[in-house]
């Protein structure tokens, strides 16, 4: 854990300590908000009194952000991704802290845009929990209940890598929407296209994880 430097979001400055950890990206760092004596009491104030999104719609983003946040900064090359994740966020609000994080706006760290958002916690679906422990159709009927209600605002799924998708109190939640995009083809094909792409990596890594035990990601 090191010692953050101050990003910026809707105009405060947040400070607090970070790690990477996730070895593959290094660009999502999980962010511990520090705060001052007078912080840490508004923000127990309104996170006892208050539902999450009242305190995030109304007061100051300083005392409302949970105490442990996931910063993911702009790749290099990748405005029009990290653009697209931004807006698709907007689109989907109406599942964030359910089949996707709340996503609490663009900020700025170290010179550069990134997004702040929830730290959903759970574990990948390369952890063992799922690959040894969870059946083929166990792991489908979870991946479309949390899918369908995104093609039901018509928008679409295409970047089915097993880490981004986190297994969270039962439920499957969805990351990176970065290539997200809104569906123009029939959405049940859409599904079924999504389950076939899920399936066959998880096929393909529990596998490989007979073979060779736990896997590095």
């Amino acid at each position: 854990m090191t010692l953050a430097q101050l990003f910026t979001l809707r105009g405060w400055s947040i400070s607090g300590s970070y790690a990477a950890p996730w070895r593959k990206h290094q660009h999502v760092l999980r962010v511990s908000i520090q705060r001052n004596i007078l912080g840490k009491c508004m923000h127990w104030l309104v996170t006892t009194i208050l539902p999450q999104k009242l305190a995030l719609a109304f007061l100051p983003v300083a005392w409302s952000l949970p105490t442990t946040v996931v910063v993911k900064k702009l790749k290099p090359n990748s405005d029009d991704e990290f653009t697209n994740e931004l807006r698709m966020h907007g689109k989907l609000k109406s599942l964030q802290g359910k089949q996707i994080p709340v996503c609490y706006g663009e900020a700025y760290y170290d010179g550069t845009r990134a997004l702040v958002l929830e730290d959903v916690g759970g574990v990948s679906l390369y952890h063992r929990s799922s690959l040894v422990e969870m059946s083929e159709e166990q792991i489908a009927q979870m991946i479309l209940a949390s899918y369908r209600p995104m093609i039901s605002l018509n928008i679409a799924y295409d970047d089915w890598k097993l880490d981004n998708f986190h297994l969270v109190d039962g439920r499957v939640v969805f990351l990176d929407l970065e290539y997200v995009y809104e569906l123009d083809y029939d959405p049940e094909h859409a599904i079924q296209l999504g389950r076939a792409a899920i399936l066959e990596r998880w096929n393909q890594f529990r596998e490989q994880y007979e073979e060779y035990g736990d896997i590095e990601m």
